[in-house]
């Protein structure tokens, strides 16, 4: 069996953040044929549930750069990387360290929550309004972000621009407890991802998990972004769309059609296993 993994922004999902109709008839034949395919993406449950409501997924899905696998069928997180609990309370220093307005998650009892201290810039105001009117998202404001370090902390996650973030992003690498991911934001290129979790969450390993698990003989893998480039590590075969970044498409075994143009579909229809 192969198994096929997409990222979502920019590969899968089109401009308009959405799997077009035509990529979703397509696919869904091909999966309701045997096709073993899922995805993996920064984005976390509340808004990939929404996304692939019409998609027959039937495979676990990595969620939030690998930090956690989730079975959407039992909606049951199958597995999840949990920052230390010293190294929480680095990460609060360097946020607050840098004035830094971003989002914390935790996994509790099955339970993923967004928390936040203050959202008074832009980027964490437009990023909250998106996703609570489209896709219900729950934020939950907090007065103290200490609070994080006693809980189960698995991910932070903010957006800006490049020069207030880039700072940030040398003070969580310089520490090897995490694994950070810093990219830019492909529907603002104003804008840049930070995004920090544990050490022992990438979706090289989420991907390999999910291989070795499946029992898969080979992995293809379709991204866009910088923060794919993990994913590509651990396939077999990688495809970037045309769209993607330059490193992204040096380090891909081929570069197919756009996000614009249905590229992963398409070549799927040509050459995938089903």
């Amino acid at each position: 069996m192969k198994l096929y993994i997409s990222d979502l922004d920019g590969t899968l999902l089109n401009q308009a953040a959405e799997i077009s109709r035509y990529t979703e008839t397509h696919l869904n034949k091909m999966i309701d044929h045997g096709l073993a395919f899922t995805v993996a993406t920064a984005r976390t449950a509340a808004t990939v549930k929404s996304l692939l409501k019409n998609i027959h997924i039937r495979l676990p899905v990595i969620l939030m750069n690998g930090v956690c696998i989730l079975d959407l069928q039992k909606d049951q997180y199958l597995s999840a990387a949990y920052i230390e609990q010293d190294a929480r309370h680095r990460l609060v220093e360097i946020v607050r360290q840098f004035g830094l307005e971003g989002f914390y998650y935790t996994i509790e009892n099955n339970k993923l929550q967004t928390l936040y201290e203050k959202a008074t810039s832009m980027q964490a105001k437009s990023f909250m309004e998106e996703r609570v009117i489209k896709f219900g998202k729950v934020f939950t404001q907090i007065s103290d972000a200490g609070i994080c370090c006693d809980s189960g902390l698995v991910y932070y996650s903010i957006s800006g621009q490049e020069d207030r973030l880039k700072s940030a992003w040398h003070a969580f690498q310089a520490d090897a407890r995490f694994n950070t991911e810093y990219y830019r934001d492909i529907y603002n290129h104003h804008h840049w991802y930070l995004e920090v979790s544990a050490s022992s969450a990438s979706k090289y390993k989420a991907a390999c998990y999910l291989k070795d698990s499946l029992g898969a003989s080979e992995l293809i893998s379709f991204g866009d972004n910088l923060n794919d480039l993990p994913l590509f590590e651990a396939s077999t075969y990688s495809c970037a769309v045309e769209n993607a970044k330059d490193d992204v498409k040096q380090a891909a075994s081929t570069v197919i059609g756009s996000y614009e143009a249905d590229g992963v579909v398409n070549w799927l229809m040509k050459h995938a296993d089903r």
